[in-house]
């Protein structure tokens, strides 16, 4: 009889990786073989695989180390009460086993502490239980790019507390808005940027009035989004079929050809990379026709369980080429290398160095005062840069929405379906057709009318 802690990771997840594990308990015995997550994590470099625990250590991030107690002592307190279930022989299915972690994790984590008051501190704990996976939105785990959000907006909440205007729930109105729009501006955040940060900001007053903090009723009334002229967004563009078609071309090797091969299957299937760059054999399979090779999945930000059709053969050449065994890059890899692989196919495809208007993200803003380089400018002020150099992974998605989009052959509705999409306001964003594609477009589809009166008569 065995009761273990273990975690599943990619045998490519270095030992030093920050990123989070999740902690599974295993009970195992002659025959039997059963194991359910806990729903706790830690950091990859704090778990100790050899000795199925959190390892100790004397890091001086206060947060990350009480943390890591608090979730050591509820792994050893679990791990005791399945070790007591299990001798009195009540572990008979992997489903039970589940059911018993569920019993005790509910039963765990009841509050038994007030939460915090003061607002960075509130923050704060709002982030650890995100994290823990102790807060969830609606039922579910919140994505690690939604944690990198809040952790965002607390960096930024922290500097206006300190050097700005002390934050207080019961004095958050109009005015108070006002200021902290300011403040993001004088950071050099983009308008776009500010608005996410606003929107968290609102969620979190929210969460700290459904906890019992005394909100001012006006910090709701009075919030408002500032709007973003086309101006003041970082530019999107996309790639259209004629130049996936030369990056699918070109010859490459190592690990640029790993990143072109991911990026493109990001590119023919629509989706986010935290889902190209996972797929595998089994999400491969036919329609429930029988008739259409699809890949199936359900997407890790949304849990959206999509079916997507294979509509570009490159797809299976790619798939047969790894054998099903795709490589996965992280997303910062695919980000440096797939800038250098298009700016060396521009040399062939020009359309990758044409110019394009957009905007530089306060990190630049701070570069360029301080002299540390020099951004080109058109003729009226504005920032240009090549296309190759505003390539990244989510170019993909945007490349695919966008292509099929511009097909004219698929319904809005069904262009959805393949993306996963629940709005067709959140939809409308990835498609980046310029006004002459949109014209062309639309004189297409009256062309195609007209020829359609005409047969009838």
């Amino acid at each position: 009889m065995s009761v273990s802690l273990v975690v599943r990771t990619s045998k490519k997840l270095a030992r030093s990786s920050n990123e989070e594990v999740r902690i599974s308990i295993r009970v195992r015995r002659s025959n039997f073989d059963a194991i359910c997550s806990t729903e706790a994590s830690v950091p990859n470099s704090c778990w100790s695989a050899s000795k199925g625990d959190i390892k100790k250590s004397a890091d001086t991030d206060k947060e990350l180390m009480d943390r890591l107690n608090r979730t050591a002592e509820y792994l050893r307190k679990l791990k005791e009460f399945i070790e007591l279930q299990d001798a009195k022989g009540a572990i008979t299915s992997s489903e039970v086993l589940k059911n018993y972690v569920k019993a005790y994790r509910d039963k765990y984590h009841k509050p038994t502490n007030a939460v915090p008051q003061e607002p960075i501190a509130l923050l704060k704990y709002k982030i650890a239980q995100m994290v823990e996976g102790t807060n969830r939105n609606s039922g579910r785990r919140f994505s690690v790019g939604t944690i990198k959000q809040w952790k965002n907006l607390l960096r930024l909440l922290t500097k206006f507390h300190n050097h700005c205007r002390a934050i207080d729930f019961e004095e958050i109105d109009a005015a108070f808005w006002d200021v902290f729009k300011n403040f993001c501006d004088d950071e050099g955040l983009m308008p776009s940027s500010v608005n996410k940060y606003l929107a968290t900001f609102r969620a979190f007053i929210i969460y700290a009035k459904t906890n019992g903090v005394e909100v001012n009723e006006a910090a709701l009334l009075t919030y408002k989004k500032i709007a973003v002229k086309s101006d003041d967004r970082k530019a999107k563009t996309y790639l259209n079929e004629e130049e996936l078609q030369a990056l699918y071309n070109m010859p490459l090797t190592g690990l640029r050809e790993k990143v072109r091969d991911v990026f493109l299957l990001g590119s023919y299937l629509g989706q986010r990379v935290s889902d190209y760059n996972n797929l595998t054999r089994g999400d491969f399979r036919l329609s429930s026709s029988g008739r259409f090779r699809v890949v199936a999945f359900t997407q890790e930000k949304t849990e959206n369980a999509v079916v997507v059709p294979i509509i570009f053969d490159e797809v299976f050449a790619i798939a047969e080429k790894y054998n099903y065994d795709f490589p996965r890059i992280s997303d910062v890899i695919i980000n440096r290398y797939i800038k250098d692989i298009a700016k060396e196919l521009s040399d062939s495809v020009p359309s990758l160095a044409e110019k394009m208007r957009t905007t530089l993200d306060s990190k630049e803003q701070r570069l360029e005062e301080a002299g540390k380089v020099v951004f080109e400018r058109d003729a009226k002020g504005y920032v240009v840069k090549p296309r190759y150099e505003m390539i990244t992974t989510h170019t993909a998605r945007r490349s695919c929405i966008t292509n099929l989009y511009l097909r004219n052959i698929f319904t809005t509705a069904q262009l959805m379906a393949i993306s996963g999409h629940k709005s067709e306001k959140a939809f409308n964003e990835y498609i980046c057709c310029s006004s002459d594609e949109i014209a062309d477009r639309i004189a297409e589809i009256a062309e195609n009318a007209k020829k359609q009166r005409s047969d009838m008569f």
